[in-house]
């Protein structure tokens, strides 16, 4: 309630600079949609993102990862993340390491095995190493996608580059 009502009154402060003519910046946007997204209010995040979108300003990792993330967390299982995905991809917007991570938790909880597959392989062909965090993300979606053979691959992986694993994958 407290929360929502925070939520609230930044959403009309942004308003309100629109009407004093003073712009919102990309910034001011991603602090928007970090505490839409923590609200689980995931149509209005997005509708912010359109917003964005449609005053043609630059749009970076930063941003769509708060979103991406928010759909990691959200208790719907909506596909409107697979719109924002299309735009990095179209706009050109390079993924770094967390994007890499947010859609391997991302597509485990939609259980879309290929997809987590896809994005493990393409961050190893950008040249982004994986770590614990990353293998620890794998193995949650082999076992909620039901492939524990490949689960056990990615763990004897992770130990073979030297990687340890901490008590948070051994409770996996």
């Amino acid at each position: 309630e407290i929360f929502s009502d925070m939520i609230n009154q930044r959403a009309n402060a942004v308003t309100d600079s629109e009407k004093n003519a003073i712009e919102p910046d990309l910034i001011t946007y991603s602090i928007l949609v970090k505490g839409l997204c923590k609200a689980d209010c995931m149509d209005k995040a997005m509708e912010v993102y359109e917003e964005v979108k449609s005053k043609n300003m630059l749009l970076d990792c930063i941003f769509l990862n708060s979103l991406l993330n928010g759909f990691v967390k959200s208790r719907s299982y909506s596909s409107d993340y697979l719109r924002l995905i299309v735009d990095m991809k179209a706009e050109q917007i390079k993924y770094n390491y967390k994007t890499y991570c947010i859609l391997t938790r991302l597509y485990g909880k939609h259980k879309d095995i290929k997809k987590v597959l896809e994005t493990y392989y393409a961050m190893k062909d950008s040249g982004i190493k994986p770590t614990l965090i990353i293998y620890a993300c794998l193995l949650q979606a082999c076992i909620k996608c039901h492939y524990e053979d490949m689960a056990l691959k990615f763990f004897e992986e992770m130990k073979e580059q030297g990687i340890m694993p901490d008590a948070a994958v051994y409770n996996i």
